[in-house]
């Protein structure tokens, strides 16, 4: 499918510090038209054809007490994924930097990957096990620009890494 005027807009467009919600979500209207056609060789690519094929569909579970269960459908996914997005855009985080995810398993830790990896940075997971040393070694190494973070503990953490940096 193309574009045609006044919807029309260039990949630098798409990608500016000025981009609105209506073009990120013309862009992602036409690549779910386009992923029929591609093969899956991309988590991108798996991450499309999901949102296309499971729009009512369950696809994560969270907590939600301690004996509860809330569904997470792959069109709330898909929406969370693309507000992350935007917002690490708007942070200015482009294609190559380095994002940090420094979280348990929960569904957070997806929608974080899937965001960064959608504007073509490069995730970085970091252990919740590590000690304060050690993930200040792995940030240092890998560059990272912004990290993810899954808990207070966590924050106290990058806090007490953060002091001893300085």
């Amino acid at each position: 499918p193309s574009l045609t005027p006044p919807e029309a807009a260039s990949k630098s467009q798409l990608f500016s510090p000025s981009f609105s919600a209506n073009v990120v979500a013309l862009y992602v209207k036409v690549l779910l038209s386009l992923v029929s056609t591609m093969s899956l060789t991309t988590l991108n690519d798996i991450f499309f054809t999901a949102i296309n094929r499971n729009l009512d569909r369950l696809l994560l579970h969270r907590p939600a007490g301690t004996e509860e269960w809330i569904s997470i459908s792959s069109q709330e996914f898909h929406r969370q994924v693309a507000a992350t997005a935007q917002t690490l855009l708007g942070w200015g985080i482009r294609k190559g930097d380095r994002v940090a995810i420094l979280s348990e398993n929960r569904p957070e830790w997806p929608i974080a990957d899937i965001a960064s990896l959608l504007l073509g940075a490069v995730t970085v997971p970091l252990y919740t096990t590590l000690t304060a040393d050690q993930t200040l070694a792995q940030l240092r190494d890998s560059g990272c620009r912004i990290i993810f973070l899954s808990s207070q503990s966590q924050l106290e953490k990058v806090l007490a890494i953060d002091r001893k940096s300085t």
